[in-house]
């Protein structure tokens, strides 16, 4: 909503939710590229002016103008970016100033009961196929996502803000390959002005194991079947990568854009992410894990390519765990013998056995129990820090990392355990600010700061609840709920001092912690703990 000097505007942005089918590979199709905005009027009489200010190739390219009678065309090589309204609002071509030359205006009077239409189309080559009837478009939208969110088995407290993740977590696939991006958009700062900028536009392995866990613990079991495919038929075992291009492709060069000035002057602004070349073990545990949870969740046969997918998984893990890495937070530091990251090759090596045990997996079986079983001595040795008193960041280190609350969240050990206990209260004292987690407080190899993580704080939610401190978890869970957008999205990060949230936005792996803390909440109240 939006108050206006003649009245009040609502305006309601949406894309067509279209049931393309599972197997194709149309990214070019007009219905796939379409941005729809109804604006109406709801008190008064309100002039409302449309600009429409286009770039291409992150404005490395110009572009010319085609007008038509219901609006005008951006075209630059064989790619075409429309914007179309109805009822038909003069765009004209704008006024012959260099300063203006990318940009089309027009005026309209917007009158309760009768809507502006603006409708933005991207297509390679060829008109665009125009709508005729937006406002079915929207009714469509509507019953395809109210048939969705029907499969959602949460019912609890706090049912809106899951279902609000469920769905940005949903949005965030891309439909012909069921790829999940960690986030739609990339260089949004995670501190206001600094280097820490990155492109998040990409499918992480890591990530979208954990989306796939929080979407199956709420129904969505489509979901599972989707991402599996895609790891069988994109993902290179010879040469496996952290993260991939939506349509499966391992190229993501890092560039920085020189010519843009970033988000309120934060430089650089990058595409492409160097991190994908990174070695980063965890990525077994998390793919295992979901497998995994899948198989418990929704009794299925795995296919025999998947088959040899998870079980080389399980032997690269066994057989790479010594090997230092880069870690859970992908630092651009020397590679280190980071906790986190044996913990993830334990939990590989744990559900690859418990797979097998299920008949669901053929292996090294023997290997993969001595492994696990040396891991678990490792990890509890060397893992764990006595004069921090806590599980810490690598080995040897006093560091903490708010990545040890993933011990009791994989099962490695219980909540209650004593250890467990003393990390979480040193985490809680040395890692928080305004009862949010900081993911660490230690140079990373990039400069600036950075403000809490939100995965952290959930994470910590998680504990609370599972220790039975499940008043303790409602209230943390409330507090970070409290600075969600007025949408109900969260950004990576949040800034305990501005309140601000930071980061690329809207960002999965905050909305499937969320989902995750909610579940362990209502698994808590269920006990009778609160």
């Amino acid at each position: 909503m939006f108050e206006a000097s003649g009245g009040i505007l609502r305006l309601t942005d949406f894309m067509h939710s279209e049931r393309l089918a599972r197997s194709r590979l149309d990214h070019d199709s007009p219905e796939c590229h379409r941005l729809l905005r109804r604006i109406e009027a709801i008190v008064g009489e309100v002039r409302v002016e449309l600009v429409f200010s286009p770039s291409f190739d992150y404005a490395r390219k110009p572009h010319q103008w085609e007008v038509g009678s219901h609006g005008v065309t951006a075209v630059c090589e064989h790619q075409r970016l429309s914007l179309v309204c109805s009822p038909p609002l003069p765009l004209p071509l704008p006024l012959p100033l260099a300063t203006e030359a990318h940009r089309a205006k027009g005026v309209a009077i917007v009158r309760p009961g009768a809507p502006l239409w603006a409708i933005a189309s991207f297509q390679q080559d060829g008109p665009d196929r125009p709508v005729h009837d937006p406002q079915a478009v929207l009714d469509e939208t509507l019953r395809h996502w109210g048939e969705w969110q029907q499969q959602c088995t949460y019912r609890g407290p706090f049912e809106r803000e899951v279902r609000t993740s469920a769905c940005v977590l949903k949005l965030l696939t891309f439909g012909p390959t069921g790829a999940l991006v960690a986030a739609p958009t990339t260089s949004l700062p995670e501190w206001i002005g600094s280097s820490r900028n990155w492109d998040y536009r990409f499918c992480w392995l890591r990530d979208s194991a954990m989306v796939l866990r929080a979407l199956m613990a709420l129904g969505h079991h489509e979901a599972a079947m989707d991402f599996f495919r895609w790891i069988e038929r994109f993902c290179d075992l010879e040469r496996l990568q952290i993260m991939y291009r939506i349509d499966g492709s391992p190229n993501l060069p890092e560039q920085e854009l020189r010519h843009l000035d970033g988000y309120r002057a934060s430089r650089p602004v990058r595409i492409g992410n160097a991190a994908a070349e990174q070695v980063q073990l965890d990525v077994y545990g998390h793919v295992l894990d979901a497998a995994w949870v899948c198989q418990q969740g929704m009794p299925m046969t795995l296919s025999a390519p998947m088959r040899r997918v998870l079980a080389r998984l399980a032997d690269a893990a066994a057989a790479r765990w010594r090997e230092p890495d880069q870690g859970f937070w992908e630092t651009r530091g020397v590679p280190q013998h980071f906790v986190s990251s044996k913990l993830m090759c334990w939990v590989a090596l744990d559900r690859a056995i418990a797979l097998a045990q299920a008949g669901q997996l053929d292996g090294n079986v023997a290997v993969w129990k001595l492994e696990r079983d040396a891991l678990r001595r490792v990890i509890e040795g060397q893992g764990f820090h006595h004069g921090t008193d806590a599980f810490t960041q690598s080995f040897g280190s006093p560091a903490l990392d708010a990545s040890a609350l993933l011990i009791p969240l994989t099962g490695f050990l219980p909540a209650t355990d004593a250890r467990v206990k003393a990390t979480v209260a040193r985490i809680q004292r040395d890692l928080t600010k305004d009862s949010l987690v900081y993911r660490y407080r230690i140079h990373d190899g990039v400069p600036g700061e950075e403000a809490t993580l939100a995965i952290c704080s959930f994470w910590l939610v998680q504990v609370l609840a599972r220790q039975g401190r499940a008043k303790e978890a409602i209230k943390l869970f409330r507090h970070i709920c409290s600075f969600a957008s007025d949408l109900g999205l969260f950004a990576e990060e949040i800034d305990p001092d501005s309140k601000a949230l930071l980061g690329n936005y809207p960002q999965g792996y905050t909305h499937l912690a969320l989902i995750q803390a909610a579940l362990d909440i209502q698994q808590a109240q269920q006990r009778g703990e609160a």
